[in-house]
């Protein structure tokens, strides 16, 4: 090319460059667009892998930036399909990912991604790496430019030299300035050119291969190229060239690692194909690049993902992984092994009193703390906020209980220093055997959990080793499958709405009957769990506020489709858990939901247990507070189980006091119930509320009752619950 032809080259302006971006979210495209358009790109779109490869066709972009995961053909298979038509040095592809683990890395760089980049994107790294890619793309492209010219030129010498002997000399000169320029791409271009013949001996390989591994080009040539690869790589070598030689023309790509000449190691990728020359000799072109970074990157993203973040320890996946490997060993060679669940029973006191800071200086040093008093086989992994789990390797449950014994009585003395002022804390530990032929790594963590529970059930600080018929155990599997039903009831509309009535105690006082919603939970075969095992489980898995956002949705649909107004002879009362008073969202769902379907508010009563507006006093009142300016009455539930809550009526903006059935059994015959109701009635005269007797099963109970002045009679002498649809269709 004539010193003319680079100058005019040189003169064009450069077309912006083209960009691919890959991807199912539109929302993932429209920010690559924007910030790549800023960046003086020019971008496309595609969702999915069929319009990407069909984009390719038509817009011939610089560079792909293709998602892992999509719908259709994943970004791997869509990688596969981009490789079979164009090489890295023609198509630079680079990967989005989100998964973070070595394997899945390796695979996309094996199948001939040019690099990859976790999500969320960090754009400025993707902006250097787009540069950079396509500044390759382009010195690429100028070499091949110059190839291609260098042959046209070479034609046209030889065809004039032949015509024009005469001009011989000066052609040659000329040839050998190009022969010169394309050495000098050759040599000096950041990549590896290697030339072997079909035993692998090196041909030839590039200034910049050989000096970049530490040696010259003239050492190198005619020695084994296995001599520049890891030992541990020869047989993939062996089949890379064999492939070769078998498949002429064709391009195939592999990752080798390599050593220079002081041994240091290089990952390199490669690109190759076989050319039968002219004398039939068979020859061997291998293009590389270093991707070392890259994998040094892929293996610290790997070890970070297993490790957690506040401690370094490591974390539950990585456990799970090790864990499941150790239940494989188990099954081949009989090792037996020990897992303990460990939870630290005051952690709330650290954290309620120092704030989170503080908290997680005292979990990385409870850490250190654990970590001293194992053996460098075993695990110490941080699987939750204030839960540890101890991986012990080949040791027996009973040297393991010993061992936890031991943990526990030192965590007992451990003591913990924030400014001056020391904490100290006890462990709950459940301890599991791993022994041949556990089924699963899923029982394993269910039966340790199972043992850390029973632990702290007994009063915490012990350590408690798992046994299948253990009754404690099959209690806490019981609870757990609870929580799971719950959460079915839920989402699939199980629960349903049955009522009890209560009326006035004095029929002729004119007050309105109201009718209490009772939530049945029913089996698959239509019966119904007993009531008193679904609310125990709702409270010890926490389902409070999600049990009541639904009891509120659908006891309110239900008015609103009946067309129950404000003439009903009934008012409605619903039970709400101590959870949902102090959630603040779920008021504003509340109000919402009044709005949503028109329902009165006069209509509905809200019933708080005792305990729970006692627990949350200040809540309950503005609770309460604010229900009664939108016209809703409350009441406080099972009053009277704690003589304590007398102190803080006057806080409570209750309408009704629903005395406790406990009293209300057998009052007639229990003078200290009796002394006991009638004060409660006396007091809620006094304070201008309503009383409400639950339990009432006996007619000599209803007659004490009204002679005590109770307002409202409650129970199955009244009228056994029974479905709420009955009620709503009598009008």
């Amino acid at each position: 090319m004539t010193s003319e032809t680079v100058h005019e080259l040189k003169a064009v302006r450069r077309p912006k460059p083209v960009v691919l971006v890959v991807d199912d979210r539109p929302t993932t495209r429209s920010l690559v667009r924007s910030v790549l358009e800023d960046g003086e790109y020019r971008v496309f779109e595609a969702a999915d892998g069929y319009k990407a490869l069909a984009m390719i066709e038509s817009e011939q972009p610089d560079v792909v930036l293709l998602d892992i995961i999509m719908p259709g053909i994943d970004g791997l298979e869509t990688l596969r399909r981009i490789r079979q038509r164009w090489d890295e040095i023609e198509l630079p592809v680079i990967m989005l990912t989100v998964k973070d683990t070595l394997s899945d890395i390796i695979a996309t760089l094996e199948i001939g991604a040019t690099d990859f980049l976790s999500k969320p994107i960090n754009f400025p790294i993707l902006l250097a790496r787009l540069n950079r890619h396509l500044q390759r793309k382009r010195l690429a492209d100028q070499i091949q430019q110059m190839r291609d010219t260098l042959e046209q030129k070479v034609d046209f010498r030889t065809k004039q030299l032949a015509e024009q002997g005469h001009a011989l000399e000066r052609s040659l000169e000329k040839l050998k300035a190009s022969e010169h320029r394309y050495s000098s791409f050759y040599n000096d271009t950041p990549s590896f050119f290697i030339t072997l013949n079909e035993q692998g001996e090196l041909r030839s390989i590039n200034r910049y291969g050989a000096e970049y591994l530490g040696w010259n080009s003239e050492e190198l040539t005619g020695k084994p190229v296995a001599r520049l690869f890891h030992p541990g790589q020869a047989p993939k070598l062996a089949s890379f060239i064999e492939l070769l030689c078998r498949e002429e023309d064709a391009v195939h790509r592999q990752e080798f690692l390599l050593h220079n000449r002081f041994g240091e190691h290089v990952w390199l990728r490669v690109s190759g194909r076989s050319v039968r020359q002219g004398d039939g000799e068979l020859q061997l072109l291998l293009a590389g690049e270093d991707v070392s970074e890259s994998y040094e990157l892929a293996e610290r993203l790997a070890y970070q993902s297993g490790r957690d973040e506040l401690t370094g320890m490591v974390n539950r996946v990585e456990l799970l992984r090790r864990l499941d490997e150790a239940v494989e060993q188990g099954a081949r060679d009989g090792v037996d092994h020990t897992l303990c669940l460990l939870d630290i029973d005051q952690f709330r006191v650290v954290n309620d009193t120092r704030g989170h800071v503080s908290g997680d200086r005292f979990l990385c040093a409870f850490g250190r703390r654990l970590g001293s008093l194992l053996g460098p086989a075993d695990i110490i992994a941080r699987v939750g906020g204030d839960e540890f789990a101890l991986f012990l390797k080949g040791m027996k449950a009973a040297d393991a209980r010993s061992l936890a014994e031991r943990i526990r009585v030192a965590i007992e003395t451990f003591r913990f220093e924030i400014d001056g002022e020391r904490f100290g804390v006890t462990a709950s530990v459940g301890v599991v055997p791993i022994e041949s032929g556990a089924s699963s790594v899923t029982e394993i963590m269910t039966q340790a959990d199972a043992a850390c529970y029973s632990a702290k059930q007994i009063g915490g600080n012990t350590v408690y080793l798992f046994k299948a018929d253990d009754e404690v155990v099959e209690r806490h599997y019981g609870e757990a499958q609870w929580a799971s039903k719950i959460q079915t009831a839920l989402d699939s509309d199980l629960f349903e709405f049955f009522a009890q009535e209560i009326v006035p105690a004095n029929p002729a006082s004119g007050q309105r009957s109201s009718l209490e919603l009772l939530l049945r939970m029913r089996k698959n075969d239509g019966s119904y769990i007993p009531n008193s095992m679904m609310i125990s489980a709702v409270e010890e898995f926490h389902y409070g506020l999600r049990v009541d956002s639904w009891v509120v949705e659908h006891a309110f649909r239900m008015l609103a489709d009946h067309g129950i107004g404000e003439d009903h002879p009934h008012t409605f009362s619903i039970n709400l858990s101590g959870q949902s008073l102090a959630n603040s969202a779920f008021f504003n769902h509340v109000l919402d939901r009044f709005r949503h379907y028109a329902i009165a508010p006069r209509l509905v009563c809200f019933e708080v247990t005792e305990t729970a507006a006692i627990g949350n006093l200040e809540i309950a009142s503005q609770f309460f507070g604010a229900m009664h300016q939108l016209g809703s009455s409350l009441a406080l539930d099972d009053f009277g189980s704690g003589l304590s809550s007398y102190g803080y009526l006057k806080q409570i903006p209750a309408d009704v006091l629903k005395i406790d059935g406990s009293l209300i059994n057998n009052v007639e015959d229990d003078g200290v119930k009796l002394a006991i109701v009638e004060s409660i009635i006396r007091l809620a005269g006094k304070l201008g509320k309503k009383t409400i007797a639950e339990h009432v099963e006996r007619s000599k109970t209803r007659d004490t009752l009204i002679e005590l002045g109770v307002d409202m009679i409650q129970g199955n002498l009244v009228g056994e619950p029974s479905p709420l649809t009955g009620f709503l269709d009598q009008g």
